[in-house]
């Protein structure tokens, strides 16, 4: 594994998108250290801000320290496993393919952003735009799982395509905006206007009935094992990732199903108590 420590903390941002798994395997510590990054608009090298210990040919990064700051990391990686030990900054794991990012710390926003595979476990919380799409794009997140034991801020999996999504806490403003397909699950209070422009996909709020538009009908109560399917999947889930004590799962009520948003398509669902 390789390991690496940041030397210290700054306010200006560091853009690091070379800190991936995947490319990093194949290279020995010091053409690592000597990788570029940008710290704000001074081009640096990683030895300049990490201390870099071990060895990455096992597909295995450790970051440790305050990466609050850090941008980018495992942005686009396909393969192997970034661990983060603390929190870490914006742009996190943005057009992923492959592997496990995982993060014992809270996120930035846009973590996520535009991913197409892979997973993201964060324990603790994420910023704006988890899952998201940038702004222009036609598609956020195109595949893989985000799982999010605490909260997220406003339109968590905009422009969603494909995938699935589970916030263990609340969510901010527009959860599910212009949603596409996919899944996105919320185990604690979602923020208003759920599923704004949505025009398929599915978004389950289990344990709390959310701020709907106008525009969502009743179809009344929902006769499906979907949810209890999805319940099943992500009791299996949290064991895996040894989630149990962190990702809230308790029985799921009777759901009722609201079908929108009618304002487009309209093949969209939430599921919430009636």
């Amino acid at each position: 594994m390789l390991s690496l420590t940041r030397l210290e903390s700054h306010l200006v941002p560091l853009e690091a998108e070379c800190l991936r798994p995947d490319t990093l395997a194949s290279l020995d510590n010091t053409t690592i250290s000597r990788l570029t990054v940008w710290h704000g608009k001074t081009k640096a090298e990683v030895g300049d801000f990490f201390k870099v210990q071990g060895s990455a040919s096992d597909g295995e990064i450790l970051l440790r320290g305050d990466c609050s700051r850090v941008k980018l990391a495992g942005s686009g990686m396909t393969a192997g496993t970034l661990r983060v030990d603390g929190p870490i900054g914006m742009h996190t794991g943005a057009n992923m393919r492959g592997g496990l990012i995982r993060i014992d710390g809270n996120a930035g926003d846009w973590l996520g952003a535009e991913m197409h595979g892979g997973m993201i476990v964060v324990k603790g919380n994420a910023g704006h735009h988890t899952g998201a799409a940038y702004r222009g794009a036609q598609r956020g997140m195109r595949g893989g799982e985000i799982i999010i034991t605490g909260s997220t801020g406003d339109e968590l999996g905009s422009t969603l395509r494909r995938g699935l999504i589970v916030v263990g806490g609340d969510t901010g403003a527009f959860p599910g905006i212009n949603l596409l397909a996919g899944t996105i699950v919320i185990l604690g209070k979602s923020g208003v206007r759920p599923g704004a422009a949505m025009r398929r996909g599915s978004l389950l709020v289990p344990h709390h009935k959310p701020e709907l538009l106008p525009t969502f009908q009743c179809a009344g109560p929902l006769d499906s094992v979907f949810p209890a399917l999805y319940f099943q999947y992500l009791e299996k889930l949290a064991k895996r990732l040894n989630l149990n004590q962190t990702l809230a799962l308790k029985s799921w009520p009777q759901l009722t199903r609201y079908a929108g948003d009618n304002v487009t398509l309209g093949k969209g669902e939430i599921l919430c108590p009636a």
